[in-house]
């Protein structure tokens, strides 16, 4: 069940994933719509904010078009169903907080797992128990809760269900998760997506084995050799301290030097610039750029304006022809037109429901054709 793709990197550029013949395969290079990060009662962090029933098999029958209960209780279904999806959710301590407050799990009977069990279901509670999980991902690991058969029968779960999820030439379901490093508490966070579900290892690698891209980049050289296929999406970057791009120094503090941006390249071609929830540094920087380059052009349209306008009136030539910069910030609303106006600088987050990635990095099948 292999799922051939490509990569749309911000709508211009595509970027063949394994073979050349690819873009020859799909040569009217149609835009897809789909979901690259999504979480569900599987991640620590959901199941606290109040997910405690979806899993990844709910997850792709939602984006499939078909009617799940949301975990309030009522049932929900998409407006319009898209074309391809990764459940992503956190591969460190992975189905731990579903297994640590379920009273007939081994889990629940450890120490270690006590701060993780809610008392009550007050906001407060779930606070203190969201806090202490997020300081957790951040700190050493916590040997006893790591037990491998947990994680790899979560994994297996989830490979399972994507299998089951994944259509050839209607739906593509990947077999994804997300790399959730949080050194210091920047945010460094990749979703790995694997190519094909046949060819993927017994277990994820996490941040608790290392909290350092580069190491996650070795490990995703040697998936290749031996023939699993897979890249990684950069994610959430505005909380990462401007460390997600360095330029000088990596996380280390080693120089940043080629053989760090070729790793780098071949493991990580896309990025998440603008996701639903927040926008990296990087957006903004472009958003910055556009408004100064707009700003600027607008300025020489002023003083070309003016320029005209000395000519008709026959005025008196003076030493200059441009007009000082307005003292006013130009509104908002003419920024945001400026910037969404350029194909460039795809930005803004599409109107579609959970449609957001394809103004990040849109994976789009081969072929919409059916198997025969």
């Amino acid at each position: 069940m292999t799922r051939t793709a490509v990569v749309v990197c911000a709508g211009t550029l595509l970027l063949g994933f394994g073979s050349p013949a690819l873009a020859q395969g799909n040569p009217l290079r149609e835009a897809y719509f789909g979901e690259t990060h999504v979480h569900t009662s599987y991640s620590l962090d959901a199941w606290l904010f109040g997910n405690r029933i979806t899993d990844p098999g709910d997850a792709y029958k939602y984006f499939k078009g078909e009617t799940i209960k949301h975990p309030l209780g009522f049932d929900i279904k998409i407006d319009t169903p898209i074309d391809f999806a990764g459940v992503t959710d956190h591969s460190e301590y992975v189905g731990l907080m579903r297994l640590a407050n379920d009273p007939s799990s081994p889990i629940s009977k450890l120490p270690a797992a006590a701060p993780l069990i809610l008392k009550n279901s007050s906001i407060e509670e779930r606070n203190r128990v969201f806090v202490y999980g997020v300081k957790m991902l951040g700190g050493p690991p916590v040997k006893a809760l790591m037990a491998p058969d947990i994680a790899r029968t979560v994994w297996d779960k989830t490979v399972e269900l994507a299998n089951k999820a994944n259509e050839p030439g209607k739906f593509t379901a990947f077999c994804s998760y997300e790399w959730t490093s949080m050194p210091n508490n920047m945010n460094l966070h990749r979703n790995i997506f694997f190519k094909d579900c046949a060819h993927v290892p017994e277990m994820p690698f996490s941040a608790l084995d290392s909290s350092d891209p580069s190491d996650l980049w070795t490990w995703m050289d040697g998936q290749r050799k031996v023939g699993n296929e897979l890249l990684a999406i950069s994610h959430n970057a505005n909380l990462s301290d401007g460390r997600m791009y360095p330029t000088e120094v990596d996380v280390q503090g080693r120089p940043i030097d080629r053989a760090y941006a070729e790793s780098r390249m071949r493991n990580e071609p896309p990025m998440t610039s603008s996701p639903i929830t927040k926008s990296s540094q990087f957006s903004w920087a472009i958003r910055q750029a556009a408004f100064r380059i707009s700003w600027a052009a607008m300025r020489v349209r002023l003083s070309r304006t003016a320029l005209r306008s000395r000519i008709r009136r026959a005025s008196t030539p003076t030493n200059s022809a441009s007009v000082p910069p307005p003292t006013r910030t130009p509104p908002a609303s003419l920024i945001e037109r400026t910037i969404s106006s350029d194909p460039m600088l795809l930005l803004m987050e599409p109107s579609r429901p959970a449609c957001r990635a394809v103004c990040s990095a849109a994976w789009i099948r081969a072929s919409r054709a059916p198997p025969a």
